[in-house]
């Protein structure tokens, strides 16, 4: 309302849609939902960056590997932020 833009991102693999926001008590931060389920946001672009050459199996194995990176508590509007994570992911990924 004071004419500043939020935005949220998220990285969409196959039929699951792989975000980063706050929880409390350090529980992981990693939330996965069919693709544009997001609670915290409607889609208003999608952006391919390409393909990955790993199995639902590894990105899952993935998934639970930098769980302790991105841990709910840790979020911050700023510095450790969805952006952050899906960044961090894609470059994994690809």
């Amino acid at each position: 309302y004071i004419g500043l833009g939020i935005f949220h991102t998220a990285v969409e693999i196959n039929d699951n849609e792989y975000s980063f926001g706050y929880t409390n008590e350090g529980y992981c931060g990693i939330v996965v939902n069919a693709p544009g389920q997001s609670e915290w946001t409607y889609v208003k672009e999608k952006i391919y960056i390409g393909k990955t050459l790993y199995s639902q199996e590894n990105i899952n194995e993935l998934i639970m590997n930098i769980s302790d990176t991105f841990k709910g508590d840790t979020y911050n509007c700023f510095n450790k932020n969805c952006n952050d994570f899906a960044k961090y992911f894609s470059s994994i990924l690809l």
